[in-house]
């Protein structure tokens, strides 16, 4: 599985990562990391992500998420991720509002930056896309 953390801070990354591991370590599955810690996502690659987890600040206060996530799901390299907002968005309008108006099945939104509670998301997508491949075949 190929996954993309597009987050500007290098202990959030390394927290991803760890939750990442225990994931694949608890469903077998091989992962193959990316990280983005520009908010500068390519918008061609060898690959397409299967997962996206993403912050919605770069810094402390500069709102990119809603930006980066749409071009994603513009772009033919992340149309059809599942996309993780890995955030602490409560309290900040802008990325509230983003939030509540995202509705994709393949979305879905962490108000917080547990390790645990990313491991958990992780964990029930990483099943969920052994589902789906297991049916097209």
């Amino acid at each position: 599985m190929i996954i993309w953390v597009i987050e500007d801070i290098k202990e959030c990354r390394e927290a991803a990562n760890r939750a990442i591991n225990k994931a694949t370590a608890k469903t077998e599955v091989q992962a193959e990391v990316s990280e983005f810690a520009d908010f500068k996502v390519p918008q061609e690659a060898p690959s397409s992500p299967d997962i996206v987890i993403m912050d919605l600040y770069l810094g402390s206060d500069d709102f990119k998420g809603e930006t980066v996530y749409k071009n994603l799901r513009k772009s033919n390299v992340a149309q059809n991720s599942f996309v993780i907002v890995w955030s602490g968005y409560r309290g900040f309008a802008k990325a509230e509002k983003f939030v509540e108006a995202c509705v994709h099945e393949r979305f879905s939104a962490l108000n917080n930056k547990s390790e645990g509670d990313l491991e958990m998301m992780l964990t029930d997508v990483f099943e969920r896309i052994k589902r789906e491949n297991e049916d097209i075949q």
